[in-house]
């Protein structure tokens, strides 16, 4: 009888525990929703110093909001590098798979985002690229498009991260989707500097894109004459023609009515003569589209 009647008080005694302990989890479970809801607003409005009073409170850095970002992620996307830095140094996650809500890895992310007044990337992009690099972010990693790091800085025109990726181990002969090396996305978008950096470690100035063309042609279909340059310097074939047409780069500049980067490519050594597939010469491109004065330049 007594026993009975000690084994029914612990059991009362059993059931308050865990109501008090379910009670406690339960508050506690709202608390550290609200403080995860508070950090995601803080990031959003740009408030570095309630971000840092929230990070002091062990928050799970890799919950999700609606989109399935992280407080990382979120604040890579608005370019906030500076809190992006505090929370990489409480411990966020960097090297997250690539998915449809995220797409671009951290590294990528950074630096397509990072911000540059004249052509100087400034201090907080760097430091927070620094620390992805020094805590062995993966420095190869493709975005969906099969895009690395390297990409997005050699488009960007950014030569002093294009430096740092290199020196990290970056690998600049990966082609994206679209069939591109960085060397000719720099190319296109006439980075000359960039052109350099490349092919110092061991770009090909002679690259084909995936029409045919070279990165001395897609640096002169867009007149970027530096980076023409820069090219021709580093024995970029100025007389190649596309198979498919026959095109060279001073039919392009004749067609397209670019005087000067006509003028560098015969300074350099391209051939009047060449024919395309149609039998037309650079000369024959420019008087169909009434580029007079490099007619003239042409019949010299």
């Amino acid at each position: 009888m007594l026993g009975g009647l000690v084994l029914k008080k612990l059991i009362i005694l059993l059931i308050i525990v865990i109501t008090m302990t379910i009670s406690g989890c339960t508050k506690l479970d709202k608390l550290n929703k609200n403080q995860t809801e508070e950090l995601f607003a803080a990031v959003e409005k740009g408030d570095i110093e309630q971000v840092k009073i929230l990070t002091e409170e062990n928050i799970d850095l890799e919950s999700k909001n609606d989109s399935g970002e992280t407080v990382f992620i979120m604040s890579l996307k608005y370019g906030l590098h500076d809190i992006a830095n505090l929370l990489l140094k409480s411990g966020a996650k960097y090297n997250y798979e690539v998915t449809e809500h995220n797409p671009i890895p951290a590294l990528s992310l950074t630096i397509s985002t990072i911000h540059e007044i004249k052509d100087t990337v400034d201090s907080a992009s760097l430091d927070l690229i620094d620390q992805l690099l020094e805590n062995n972010v993966e420095v190869n990693q493709q975005d969906m498009t099969g895009s690395t790091a390297l990409h997005y800085a050699s488009r960007k025109g950014s030569t002093h991260v294009v430096n740092k990726l290199l020196d990290a181990g970056a690998d600049h002969t990966i082609t994206n989707s679209l069939a591109e090396t960085p060397l000719l996305l720099a190319s296109a978008r006439g980075h000359s500097e960039v052109v350099k950096a490349l092919i110092e470690k061991g770009s090909n100035a002679n690259e084909i894109d995936k029409n045919g063309w070279s990165a001395l042609m897609l640096a002169i279909s867009n007149n970027h004459i530096e980076a023409a340059m820069s090219l021709i310097e580093k024995e970029a074939n100025v007389n190649y023609q596309t198979q498919n047409e026959g095109y060279t780069a001073l039919m392009i500049a004749s067609e397209y009515g670019y005087q000067d980067s006509v003028r560098i490519l015969i300074e350099n050594g391209a051939e009047k003569s060449l024919k395309d597939n149609l039998g037309e010469q650079a000369i024959d491109k420019a008087i169909k589209w009434n580029h007079d004065e490099i007619v003239s330049y042409l019949n010299e």
